[in-house]
């Protein structure tokens, strides 16, 4: 029997910024793959891209200020988090700011982007200003997203791309 251990690892009080010069796009300040992180009281900013990339489980995200990031993005967020494997995650007390690409033509970038199906995560007690496109954009299930303010964005968007059992409009992608 194969058991997922935590790895207890934290990234605390640091300022990362101006990143992303040589890779353009997806080489976020943070790429966590695994179990069981903290990720705590971070300014990460400056950057053409995403500010984080999400492939793992049971992590907390609280009291960040993620900013001025995604100028050259379009289907990004300041937070990617994308697929199921992320289950378990936690963002809380965050402030998003300054999410904005003013040359982008098709899509604009997001807050905190959940992509492609990914479900099983609590965004809660956030503040997302700022942003040109959704603050919160998401795509699965069992998601609890409540409690966070939104202040100059589009708003909220979800949809059900995600597998999901059962008849009619909700069975299958």
């Amino acid at each position: 029997m194969t058991n997922l251990l935590p790895s207890n690892s934290v990234l605390s009080n640091n300022s990362i910024h101006d990143f992303g010069d040589i890779q353009r796009v997806y080489a976020g300040a943070i790429y966590a793959e695994g179990v069981g992180f903290s990720i705590s009281h971070n300014e990460i900013y400056h950057s053409p891209h995403t500010a984080m990339q999400n492939l793992a489980m049971e992590m907390i995200v609280e009291y960040n200020y993620f900013h001025d990031l995604c100028y050259e993005g379009g289907d990004a967020g300041a937070i990617y988090d994308g697929t199921w494997r992320g289950n378990g995650n936690v963002f809380s007390n965050n402030v998003i700011a300054n999410i904005t690409n003013p040359t982008s033509i098709y899509y604009t970038p997001n807050g905190y982007y959940c992509d492609d199906g990914g479900g099983g995560k609590t965004f809660t007690s956030n503040i997302c200003v700022n942003i040109d496109g959704d603050a919160i954009g998401c795509a699965g299930r069992d998601l609890d997203l409540s409690d966070n303010i939104m202040v100059d964005t589009r708003g909220f968007y979800f949809d059900q791309r995600g597998p999901y059992p059962g008849a009619g409009v909700l069975s299958g992608w």
